[in-house]
């Protein structure tokens, strides 16, 4: 059994074509991210901007990110809640213990549930990996002695 695996996981075929897949190597302790977000292409980039040092799974609707927090332990949850369909409320009651960053054009109502927010897409690749290893405890060059 190999110690590496492709640490991109999506909810249906065709979001990303095996091969991109293939290029995405973690380590199997590397920590759990879950990405909610109805967007395949932010998904991918989010993959490679994770990789190696987080497993990123990806799904788009709010009941396939419920079943997943029940499959397995995150550490931290990424939420995109602009078109996404589903019970946001009953989610959040789900993410008590879990770090929760919404990654958004627009703040969300219930921002106060959430541990951080950042706009996107004006945030940049190093403000959103810095605050991705901040809240998975990872070392980052840029919070380190912060």
């Amino acid at each position: 059994m190999s110690a590496m695996h492709a640490p991109f996981d999506d909810e249906g075929p065709g979001l990303l074509p095996p091969s991109a897949r293939a290029l995405m190597d973690a380590p199997r302790n590397a920590p759990r991210v879950l990405l909610i977000d109805h967007d395949g292409m932010a998904a991918l980039a989010l993959a490679v901007l994770l990789t190696p040092e987080a497993q990123l799974s990806h799904v788009t609707t709010v009941a396939a990110a419920r079943l997943k927090l029940r499959q397995a332990a995150y550490g931290l949850v990424i939420i995109d809640p602009q078109h996404l369909e589903g019970d946001i409320a009953g989610l959040l009651t789900q993410l008590v213990t879990t770090p929760l960053l919404v990654y958004s054009a627009q703040e969300p109502s219930w921002r106060e549930y959430a541990d951080d927010f950042l706009p996107k897409p004006w945030t940049s690749p190093r403000k959103l990996w810095s605050c991705v290893a901040r809240a998975l405890g990872l070392p980052s060059p840029i919070c380190i002695g912060a």
